[in-house]
Protein backbone atom coordinates (compact mmCIF):
# COMPACT_ATOMS: atom_id res chain seq x y z
CA UNK A 1 0.00 0.00 0.00
CA UNK A 2 1.38 3.42 -1.03
CA UNK A 3 2.58 5.61 2.40
CA UNK A 4 0.05 8.11 2.16
CA UNK A 5 -3.27 5.70 1.51
CA UNK A 6 -1.89 3.61 4.66
CA UNK A 7 -1.99 6.86 6.72
CA UNK A 8 -5.10 7.61 5.07
CA UNK A 9 -6.82 4.34 6.36
CA UNK A 10 -5.36 4.49 9.51
CA UNK A 11 -6.18 7.86 10.50
CA UNK A 12 -9.62 6.23 9.41
CA UNK A 13 -9.18 3.23 11.54
CA UNK A 14 -8.21 5.76 14.59
CA UNK A 15 -11.16 7.64 13.88
CA UNK A 16 -14.22 5.22 14.56
CA UNK A 17 -11.90 4.00 17.49
CA UNK A 18 -12.06 7.19 18.99
CA UNK A 19 -15.62 7.78 18.22
CA UNK A 20 -16.54 4.16 19.17
CA UNK A 21 -14.99 4.47 22.56
CA UNK A 22 -16.39 8.35 22.96
CA UNK A 23 -19.96 7.12 22.44
CA UNK A 24 -19.38 4.00 25.05
CA UNK A 25 -18.11 6.54 27.56
CA UNK A 26 -21.04 9.39 27.28
CA UNK A 27 -23.37 6.15 27.46
CA UNK A 28 -22.08 5.01 30.70
CA UNK A 29 -22.07 8.96 32.01
CA UNK A 30 -22.86 9.62 35.93
CA UNK A 31 -21.65 11.90 38.71
CA UNK A 32 -20.18 11.11 41.91
CA UNK A 33 -21.35 12.32 45.42
CA UNK A 34 -17.61 13.38 46.00
CA UNK A 35 -17.95 15.56 42.97
CA UNK A 36 -20.77 17.61 44.71
CA UNK A 37 -17.94 18.98 46.93
CA UNK A 38 -15.88 20.86 43.93
CA UNK A 39 -19.23 21.95 42.99
CA UNK A 40 -19.94 23.97 46.04
CA UNK A 41 -16.23 25.59 46.61
CA UNK A 42 -16.96 26.56 42.78
CA UNK A 43 -20.37 27.82 43.76
CA UNK A 44 -18.90 29.84 46.89
CA UNK A 45 -16.15 31.02 44.44
CA UNK A 46 -18.76 32.23 42.21
CA UNK A 47 -21.41 33.47 44.22
CA UNK A 48 -19.76 34.51 47.36
CA UNK A 49 -15.94 35.13 46.38
CA UNK A 50 -14.43 32.50 48.92
CA UNK A 51 -13.13 29.39 47.76
CA UNK A 52 -14.06 27.68 50.84
CA UNK A 53 -16.49 25.03 51.91
CA UNK A 54 -19.14 27.34 53.77
CA UNK A 55 -19.26 30.67 53.13
CA UNK A 56 -17.43 33.13 55.70
CA UNK A 57 -16.05 30.48 57.64
CA UNK A 58 -12.67 31.53 59.36
CA UNK A 59 -10.30 29.82 58.95
CA UNK A 60 -11.47 29.07 54.90
CA UNK A 61 -10.50 25.18 54.77
CA UNK A 62 -9.25 23.53 51.62
CA UNK A 63 -11.56 20.42 51.24
CA UNK A 64 -10.96 20.02 47.75
CA UNK A 65 -7.80 18.38 45.56
CA UNK A 66 -7.97 19.67 42.78
CA UNK A 67 -7.12 23.03 42.25
CA UNK A 68 -7.75 23.40 38.51
CA UNK A 69 -10.33 21.38 37.98
CA UNK A 70 -12.54 23.51 40.68
CA UNK A 71 -11.89 26.46 38.68
CA UNK A 72 -12.75 24.73 35.31
CA UNK A 73 -16.01 24.19 37.05
CA UNK A 74 -16.10 27.69 38.39
CA UNK A 75 -15.40 29.07 34.99
CA UNK A 76 -18.69 27.05 33.37
CA UNK A 77 -20.89 28.16 36.44
CA UNK A 78 -20.15 32.07 35.82
CA UNK A 79 -21.47 31.19 32.52
CA UNK A 80 -24.70 29.86 33.26
CA UNK A 81 -23.76 26.11 32.65
CA UNK A 82 -25.20 23.55 35.11
CA UNK A 83 -22.02 21.93 37.07
CA UNK A 84 -22.92 18.30 36.41
CA UNK A 85 -23.75 18.52 32.65
CA UNK A 86 -20.68 20.70 32.67
CA UNK A 87 -18.15 18.36 34.29
CA UNK A 88 -19.60 15.25 32.25
CA UNK A 89 -18.51 17.40 29.11
CA UNK A 90 -15.31 18.56 30.29
CA UNK A 91 -14.97 15.06 31.22
CA UNK A 92 -15.25 13.49 27.85
CA UNK A 93 -13.18 15.93 26.00
CA UNK A 94 -10.16 15.12 28.66
CA UNK A 95 -11.01 11.47 27.74
CA UNK A 96 -11.10 11.82 24.17
CA UNK A 97 -7.62 14.65 24.36
CA UNK A 98 -6.55 11.71 26.76
CA UNK A 99 -7.22 8.67 23.47
CA UNK A 100 -5.44 11.24 21.54
CA UNK A 101 -2.53 11.85 23.50
CA UNK A 102 -1.74 8.09 24.19
CA UNK A 103 -2.07 7.32 20.08
CA UNK A 104 1.15 9.99 19.79
CA UNK A 105 3.00 8.52 22.39
CA UNK A 106 2.55 4.53 21.76
CA UNK A 107 3.59 5.62 17.77
CA UNK A 108 6.77 7.03 19.13
CA UNK A 109 7.07 4.14 21.08
CA UNK A 110 5.94 1.48 19.51
CA UNK A 111 6.74 2.68 15.95
CA UNK A 112 3.47 1.41 14.64
CA UNK A 113 -0.05 2.76 14.18
CA UNK A 114 -1.58 -0.77 14.17
CA UNK A 115 -0.32 -1.31 17.72
CA UNK A 116 -1.22 2.41 18.35
CA UNK A 117 -4.46 2.16 17.58
CA UNK A 118 -5.01 -1.33 19.40
CA UNK A 119 -4.01 0.33 22.68
CA UNK A 120 -6.06 3.27 21.91
CA UNK A 121 -8.75 0.87 21.38
CA UNK A 122 -7.87 -1.35 24.89
CA UNK A 123 -7.33 1.49 26.94
CA UNK A 124 -11.12 3.08 25.54
CA UNK A 125 -13.21 0.09 26.40
CA UNK A 126 -11.80 -0.61 29.75
CA UNK A 127 -14.53 -0.41 32.37
CA UNK A 128 -12.76 1.25 34.91
CA UNK A 129 -11.59 4.20 32.42
CA UNK A 130 -14.41 4.28 30.42
CA UNK A 131 -16.72 5.06 33.40
CA UNK A 132 -14.25 7.72 34.68
CA UNK A 133 -14.52 9.82 31.70
CA UNK A 134 -17.55 11.43 33.43
CA UNK A 135 -18.07 11.17 37.44
CA UNK A 136 -17.63 14.58 37.76
CA UNK A 137 -14.13 14.74 39.49
CA UNK A 138 -10.70 15.27 37.88
CA UNK A 139 -9.91 12.20 37.40
CA UNK A 140 -9.66 12.37 33.38
CA UNK A 141 -7.77 15.64 33.53
CA UNK A 142 -5.31 14.46 35.53
CA UNK A 143 -5.02 11.18 33.40
CA UNK A 144 -4.35 13.45 30.08
CA UNK A 145 -1.93 15.92 31.59
CA UNK A 146 0.22 13.13 32.63
CA UNK A 147 0.50 11.12 29.70
CA UNK A 148 0.60 14.77 28.02
CA UNK A 149 3.76 15.11 29.89
CA UNK A 150 4.69 11.96 29.49
CA UNK A 151 3.92 12.13 25.46
CA UNK A 152 6.44 15.65 25.26
CA UNK A 153 9.38 13.95 26.96
CA UNK A 154 9.62 11.44 24.68
CA UNK A 155 8.91 13.89 21.98
CA UNK A 156 11.99 15.89 23.42
CA UNK A 157 14.35 13.08 23.89
CA UNK A 158 13.58 11.77 20.17
CA UNK A 159 14.98 15.12 19.25
CA UNK A 160 18.83 15.46 19.37
CA UNK A 161 18.19 18.88 19.11
CA UNK A 162 15.31 19.58 22.07
CA UNK A 163 17.93 21.50 24.30
CA UNK A 164 18.18 24.13 21.39
CA UNK A 165 14.55 24.44 21.37
CA UNK A 166 13.56 25.47 24.61
CA UNK A 167 9.75 25.91 24.12
CA UNK A 168 8.94 22.59 23.99
CA UNK A 169 11.07 22.56 28.11
CA UNK A 170 8.62 25.30 28.88
CA UNK A 171 5.46 23.32 27.64
CA UNK A 172 6.65 20.22 29.53
CA UNK A 173 6.66 23.03 32.71
CA UNK A 174 3.48 24.27 32.12
CA UNK A 175 2.26 20.77 31.79
CA UNK A 176 3.65 19.93 34.95
CA UNK A 177 2.38 22.95 36.84
CA UNK A 178 -0.98 22.03 35.44
CA UNK A 179 -0.16 18.26 36.47
CA UNK A 180 -0.03 19.27 39.76
CA UNK A 181 -2.39 21.48 40.58
CA UNK A 182 -5.19 19.56 39.10
CA UNK A 183 -4.07 17.25 41.63
CA UNK A 184 -0.86 17.46 43.88
CA UNK A 185 0.02 13.59 43.76
CA UNK A 186 0.91 14.13 39.82
CA UNK A 187 4.02 15.26 41.35
CA UNK A 188 5.16 11.96 41.89
CA UNK A 189 4.84 10.59 37.93
CA UNK A 190 6.23 14.65 36.88
CA UNK A 191 9.34 14.35 39.13
CA UNK A 192 10.22 10.76 37.20
CA UNK A 193 9.64 12.42 33.77
CA UNK A 194 11.61 15.36 35.30
CA UNK A 195 14.72 13.41 36.35
CA UNK A 196 15.24 11.23 33.36
CA UNK A 197 14.60 14.18 30.56
CA UNK A 198 17.42 15.93 32.97
CA UNK A 199 19.91 12.61 33.03
CA UNK A 200 19.36 12.22 29.03
CA UNK A 201 20.09 15.67 28.20
CA UNK A 202 22.90 16.33 30.35
CA UNK A 203 24.48 13.35 28.55
CA UNK A 204 24.12 15.21 24.91
CA UNK A 205 27.08 17.56 26.74
CA UNK A 206 25.65 20.49 26.34
CA UNK A 207 27.49 24.24 26.36
CA UNK A 208 27.00 26.93 28.74
CA UNK A 209 25.17 28.63 26.26
CA UNK A 210 22.75 25.87 25.77
CA UNK A 211 22.54 24.93 29.51
CA UNK A 212 21.05 28.45 30.89
CA UNK A 213 18.39 29.28 28.06
CA UNK A 214 17.15 25.35 28.42
CA UNK A 215 17.25 25.44 32.72
CA UNK A 216 15.21 28.83 32.56
CA UNK A 217 12.47 27.58 30.10
CA UNK A 218 12.42 24.66 32.37
CA UNK A 219 11.78 26.13 35.73
CA UNK A 220 10.69 29.82 34.52
CA UNK A 221 7.11 28.41 33.98
CA UNK A 222 6.49 26.10 36.78
CA UNK A 223 7.78 28.66 39.09
CA UNK A 224 5.63 31.80 37.69
CA UNK A 225 2.72 29.71 37.97
CA UNK A 226 3.62 26.92 40.75
CA UNK A 227 4.83 30.05 43.21
CA UNK A 228 2.00 32.20 43.22
CA UNK A 229 -0.30 28.86 43.66
CA UNK A 230 1.58 28.32 47.08
CA UNK A 231 1.93 31.56 48.42
CA UNK A 232 -1.76 32.28 47.77
CA UNK A 233 -2.63 29.12 49.73
CA UNK A 234 -0.21 29.72 52.51
CA UNK A 235 -2.11 32.98 52.95
CA UNK A 236 -5.72 32.08 52.58
CA UNK A 237 -5.90 28.24 53.80
CA UNK A 238 -2.71 28.78 56.03
CA UNK A 239 -0.73 25.26 54.85
CA UNK A 240 0.40 23.88 52.09
CA UNK A 241 -1.10 20.82 51.31
CA UNK A 242 -4.97 20.00 50.92
CA UNK A 243 -7.16 19.69 53.94
CA UNK A 244 -7.62 16.11 52.80
CA UNK A 245 -4.04 15.23 52.92
CA UNK A 246 -4.58 14.59 57.25
CA UNK A 247 -7.40 12.07 56.10
CA UNK A 248 -6.27 10.54 52.86
CA UNK A 249 -2.25 10.27 54.09
CA UNK A 250 -2.50 9.62 57.09
CA UNK A 251 0.68 7.51 59.39
CA UNK A 252 1.48 4.53 57.93
CA UNK A 253 -0.13 1.12 59.77
CA UNK A 254 -0.15 -2.32 58.52
CA UNK A 255 -4.28 -2.07 57.62
CA UNK A 256 -3.46 0.79 55.46
CA UNK A 257 -0.91 -1.34 53.69
CA UNK A 258 -3.36 -4.36 53.57
CA UNK A 259 -5.85 -1.77 52.41
CA UNK A 260 -4.03 -0.84 49.68
CA UNK A 261 -2.18 -3.64 48.86
CA UNK A 262 -5.81 -5.06 48.56
CA UNK A 263 -7.21 -2.42 46.27
CA UNK A 264 -4.08 -2.92 43.69
CA UNK A 265 -4.29 -7.38 43.53
CA UNK A 266 -8.23 -6.49 43.13
CA UNK A 267 -7.69 -4.66 40.22
CA UNK A 268 -5.30 -7.35 38.74
CA UNK A 269 -7.72 -10.04 39.64
CA UNK A 270 -10.79 -8.98 38.36
CA UNK A 271 -9.37 -7.46 35.41
CA UNK A 272 -8.11 -11.30 34.55
CA UNK A 273 -4.10 -9.36 34.40
CA UNK A 274 -2.05 -12.67 36.01
CA UNK A 275 -0.76 -13.43 32.55
CA UNK A 276 0.07 -9.93 31.65
CA UNK A 277 1.87 -9.45 35.22
CA UNK A 278 3.86 -12.54 34.16
CA UNK A 279 4.85 -11.73 31.34
CA UNK A 280 6.07 -8.45 32.62
CA UNK A 281 8.13 -10.12 34.56
CA UNK A 282 9.18 -12.16 32.17
CA UNK A 283 10.56 -9.72 29.79
CA UNK A 284 11.58 -7.16 32.46
CA UNK A 285 15.23 -7.75 30.45
CA UNK A 286 12.91 -5.48 27.37
CA UNK A 287 10.87 -3.00 30.07
CA UNK A 288 14.31 -1.70 31.31
CA UNK A 289 16.73 -2.11 28.28
CA UNK A 290 14.78 0.53 27.00
CA UNK A 291 15.08 4.22 28.78
CA UNK A 292 12.26 5.24 27.46
CA UNK A 293 9.86 1.62 28.58
CA UNK A 294 11.76 1.54 31.98
CA UNK A 295 10.87 5.61 32.40
CA UNK A 296 7.34 4.02 31.77
CA UNK A 297 7.38 1.45 33.86
CA UNK A 298 9.16 3.32 36.76
CA UNK A 299 6.24 5.78 36.66
CA UNK A 300 3.69 2.61 37.17
CA UNK A 301 5.38 0.72 39.66
CA UNK A 302 5.74 4.09 41.93
CA UNK A 303 2.22 5.03 41.28
CA UNK A 304 1.22 1.57 42.53
CA UNK A 305 3.71 1.27 45.55
CA UNK A 306 1.99 5.13 46.35
CA UNK A 307 -1.85 3.45 45.99
CA UNK A 308 -0.91 0.70 48.54
CA UNK A 309 0.92 3.42 50.78
CA UNK A 310 -1.80 5.35 51.44
CA UNK A 311 -4.96 2.74 51.56
CA UNK A 312 -6.11 2.86 47.82
CA UNK A 313 -9.46 4.42 47.26
CA UNK A 314 -12.92 3.63 48.23
CA UNK A 315 -14.18 3.93 44.84
CA UNK A 316 -14.15 1.77 41.93
CA UNK A 317 -10.34 1.77 41.42
CA UNK A 318 -10.45 5.17 40.48
CA UNK A 319 -7.11 5.79 41.40
CA UNK A 320 -5.29 3.63 38.92
CA UNK A 321 -7.27 5.96 35.92
CA UNK A 322 -4.13 8.61 35.19
CA UNK A 323 -1.43 5.87 34.68
CA UNK A 324 -3.38 3.52 32.54
CA UNK A 325 -2.52 5.26 29.33
CA UNK A 326 1.35 4.49 29.88
CA UNK A 327 0.47 0.93 31.29
CA UNK A 328 -1.25 -0.08 27.94
CA UNK A 329 1.16 1.23 25.85
CA UNK A 330 3.29 -1.09 28.01
CA UNK A 331 1.11 -3.88 27.62
CA UNK A 332 0.97 -3.80 23.94
CA UNK A 333 4.67 -3.60 23.63
CA UNK A 334 4.86 -6.36 25.63
CA UNK A 335 2.05 -8.73 23.62
CA UNK A 336 3.95 -7.69 20.36
CA UNK A 337 7.26 -9.16 21.48
CA UNK A 338 5.35 -12.37 21.37
CA UNK A 339 5.45 -14.81 18.79
CA UNK A 340 3.62 -16.59 17.85
CA UNK A 341 0.97 -14.21 16.54
CA UNK A 342 -1.90 -16.29 17.97
CA UNK A 343 -0.42 -16.00 21.70
CA UNK A 344 -0.75 -12.02 20.61
CA UNK A 345 -4.34 -12.44 20.23
CA UNK A 346 -5.06 -14.64 23.04
CA UNK A 347 -3.81 -12.12 24.96
CA UNK A 348 -5.58 -9.40 22.99
CA UNK A 349 -8.62 -11.02 23.69
CA UNK A 350 -8.04 -11.96 27.46
CA UNK A 351 -7.77 -8.03 27.55
CA UNK A 352 -11.45 -7.61 26.51
CA UNK A 353 -12.28 -10.74 28.66
CA UNK A 354 -11.08 -8.80 31.30
CA UNK A 355 -13.07 -5.38 31.07
CA UNK A 356 -16.15 -7.71 30.02
CA UNK A 357 -15.79 -9.61 33.56
CA UNK A 358 -14.98 -6.92 35.48
CA UNK A 359 -18.43 -4.91 34.68
CA UNK A 360 -20.27 -8.12 35.14
CA UNK A 361 -18.78 -9.42 38.39
CA UNK A 362 -17.06 -6.75 40.34
CA UNK A 363 -18.93 -5.88 43.55
CA UNK A 364 -18.62 -4.10 46.55
CA UNK A 365 -15.67 -5.57 49.07
CA UNK A 366 -13.45 -4.59 50.67
CA UNK A 367 -13.87 -1.53 51.42
CA UNK A 368 -14.35 -0.50 47.84
CA UNK A 369 -17.51 0.41 46.64
CA UNK A 370 -18.07 -0.44 43.17
CA UNK A 371 -19.94 2.10 40.57
CA UNK A 372 -23.04 1.26 40.42
CA UNK A 373 -23.46 1.58 44.56
CA UNK A 374 -21.72 5.13 43.98
CA UNK A 375 -24.18 5.84 40.78
CA UNK A 376 -26.74 4.85 43.18
CA UNK A 377 -26.44 7.27 45.77
CA UNK A 378 -27.84 9.97 43.18
CA UNK A 379 -30.21 7.86 41.08
CA UNK A 380 -31.14 5.69 42.73
CA UNK A 381 -34.87 6.19 44.45
CA UNK A 382 -33.81 4.36 47.23
CA UNK A 383 -30.72 7.27 48.41
CA UNK A 384 -31.87 9.70 46.41
CA UNK A 385 -29.25 12.12 47.80
CA UNK A 386 -29.68 14.83 45.37
CA UNK A 387 -33.44 15.16 46.74
CA UNK A 388 -32.74 15.18 50.43
CA UNK A 389 -30.53 18.18 49.80
CA UNK A 390 -33.31 20.14 48.10
CA UNK A 391 -35.95 19.13 50.79
CA UNK A 392 -33.72 20.40 53.25
CA UNK A 393 -32.92 23.64 51.37
CA UNK A 394 -37.06 24.24 51.03
CA UNK A 395 -37.50 23.58 54.48
CA UNK A 396 -34.52 25.58 56.29
CA UNK A 397 -32.67 27.30 53.28
CA UNK A 398 -33.14 31.16 52.12
CA UNK A 399 -36.57 30.49 50.65
CA UNK A 400 -37.85 28.80 54.03
CA UNK A 401 -40.74 29.92 56.20
CA UNK A 402 -39.24 33.25 58.38
CA UNK A 403 -38.95 32.21 62.11
CA UNK A 404 -35.50 30.77 62.32
CA UNK A 405 -32.77 33.15 63.70
CA UNK A 406 -29.94 32.00 62.41
CA UNK A 407 -29.18 29.31 59.42
CA UNK A 408 -29.94 25.90 60.17
CA UNK A 409 -26.37 24.04 60.76
CA UNK A 410 -26.54 20.36 59.27
CA UNK A 411 -24.19 17.50 59.96
CA UNK A 412 -23.27 14.49 57.65
CA UNK A 413 -21.14 12.09 56.20
CA UNK A 414 -22.61 11.87 52.89
CA UNK A 415 -21.02 15.66 52.59
CA UNK A 416 -21.62 15.65 48.68
CA UNK A 417 -24.63 16.64 47.00
CA UNK A 418 -26.79 17.27 50.23
CA UNK A 419 -25.05 20.07 51.39
CA UNK A 420 -24.51 21.44 47.41
CA UNK A 421 -28.38 21.35 46.80
CA UNK A 422 -29.40 22.09 50.70
CA UNK A 423 -27.40 25.50 50.40
CA UNK A 424 -27.24 25.21 54.32
CA UNK A 425 -23.89 25.52 56.30
CA UNK A 426 -22.69 21.91 56.60
CA UNK A 427 -20.17 20.32 59.07
CA UNK A 428 -18.76 17.16 57.02
CA UNK A 429 -18.59 14.64 59.73
CA UNK A 430 -15.77 12.76 57.90
CA UNK A 431 -13.57 15.77 58.09
CA UNK A 432 -12.52 16.00 54.38
CA UNK A 433 -14.25 19.66 54.22
CA UNK A 434 -13.44 20.34 57.87
CA UNK A 435 -10.15 21.12 59.98
CA UNK A 436 -10.91 19.77 63.31
CA UNK A 437 -12.20 16.79 62.37
CA UNK A 438 -9.65 15.60 59.76
CA UNK A 439 -6.85 16.37 62.80
CA UNK A 440 -8.88 15.58 66.22
CA UNK A 441 -11.79 13.13 64.87
CA UNK A 442 -12.38 9.59 66.07
CA UNK A 443 -10.17 7.18 64.47
CA UNK A 444 -13.19 4.91 63.10
CA UNK A 445 -10.76 2.31 61.29
CA UNK A 446 -8.91 2.27 57.84
CA UNK A 447 -11.58 2.75 54.70
CA UNK A 448 -9.64 5.40 52.92
CA UNK A 449 -11.18 9.28 52.86
CA UNK A 450 -13.62 7.56 55.79
CA UNK A 451 -10.74 6.99 58.58
CA UNK A 452 -12.07 9.78 61.36
CA UNK A 453 -15.52 10.90 62.66
CA UNK A 454 -16.87 13.71 64.45
CA UNK A 455 -17.45 13.21 67.87
CA UNK A 456 -21.02 14.41 69.78
CA UNK A 457 -19.07 17.02 71.49
CA UNK A 458 -17.59 18.81 68.41
CA UNK A 459 -20.98 19.12 67.05
CA UNK A 460 -22.32 20.70 70.21
CA UNK A 461 -19.37 23.13 69.79
CA UNK A 462 -20.40 23.73 65.94
CA UNK A 463 -23.96 24.46 66.95
CA UNK A 464 -25.46 21.56 64.71
CA UNK A 465 -28.93 21.46 64.36
CA UNK A 466 -29.35 18.42 62.56
CA UNK A 467 -27.48 15.28 62.28
CA UNK A 468 -28.06 13.43 58.90
CA UNK A 469 -24.88 10.89 59.10
CA UNK A 470 -24.94 8.76 56.55
CA UNK A 471 -28.90 9.34 54.99
CA UNK A 472 -31.63 6.58 56.07
CA UNK A 473 -34.23 6.55 53.30
CA UNK A 474 -37.19 4.56 54.43
CA UNK A 475 -40.81 3.78 52.21
CA UNK A 476 -43.60 5.75 53.53
CA UNK A 477 -45.38 3.23 54.49
CA UNK A 478 -42.81 1.65 56.78
CA UNK A 479 -44.28 3.16 60.26
CA UNK A 480 -42.81 6.30 62.09
CA UNK A 481 -40.35 6.69 64.44
CA UNK A 482 -41.46 7.24 68.25
CA UNK A 483 -39.31 10.63 68.25
CA UNK A 484 -40.48 11.85 71.38
CA UNK A 485 -37.16 11.40 73.43
CA UNK A 486 -33.36 10.95 71.92
CA UNK A 487 -33.14 7.33 71.33
CA UNK A 488 -29.79 6.13 72.57
CA UNK A 489 -29.83 2.99 70.70
CA UNK A 490 -30.80 4.82 67.57
CA UNK A 491 -27.47 6.74 67.41
CA UNK A 492 -25.74 4.45 65.33
CA UNK A 493 -28.21 5.35 63.10
CA UNK A 494 -26.25 9.03 62.66
CA UNK A 495 -22.93 8.05 62.66
CA UNK A 496 -23.03 9.65 66.30
CA UNK A 497 -19.72 8.46 68.55
CA UNK A 498 -18.46 9.34 71.85
CA UNK A 499 -22.04 10.60 73.02
CA UNK A 500 -22.41 12.07 76.65
CA UNK A 501 -25.90 11.12 77.65
CA UNK A 502 -25.55 14.01 80.21
CA UNK A 503 -24.92 16.31 77.07
CA UNK A 504 -27.71 15.52 75.16
CA UNK A 505 -30.41 18.13 75.28
CA UNK A 506 -33.48 17.80 76.38
CA UNK A 507 -34.94 18.64 73.13
CA UNK A 508 -33.19 16.94 71.00
CA UNK A 509 -35.88 14.37 68.78
CA UNK A 510 -35.32 11.92 66.23
CA UNK A 511 -37.58 13.63 62.98
CA UNK A 512 -38.57 12.22 59.59
CA UNK A 513 -39.02 13.89 56.46
CA UNK A 514 -41.37 13.74 53.79
CA UNK A 515 -39.27 13.19 50.46
CA UNK A 516 -42.31 12.76 47.76
CA UNK A 517 -45.33 11.54 47.28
Amino acid sequence: MHPRAERTVSFAALGAVLVACLVLAASRAFVLDDAFISFRYAQNLVEAGELTWNPGEVPPVEGYTNFLWTLLLAGALALGFEPVAASQVLGLAAFLGTLLVTHRLAVDMLGSRIQAILAVGLLGTNFTFSHFATGGLETQLQALLITSCAALTVAILRRSASITEPWRLAALSLLTSAAVMTRPDSALPCAILWGWLAVKLWRQRPSRAEVLPSALAATLPAALTLGPWLTWKWAYYGELLPNTAHIKVAGFTWATFEQGLGYVLTFGASYQLLPIFVLALVRAGKLLGRSDLAVLTTIVACWLAYLVRIGGGFMELRLLVPVLPLAFVLIIFLIFELEPRWARATLVGLLVFGSVWHAMRFTDGGNIDSIATQRGYIEDPRDNWPRVGEVLGELFGDGAEPGFVDPVMIATTAAGAIPYYSQLPTVDMLGLNDRWVARHGVAMGSRPGHTRRADFNYLLKRRVNLVIGHPRVEPRDGGSIDGASFPLHRLSWFYLVDVDPERIPATARVVEIPLDA
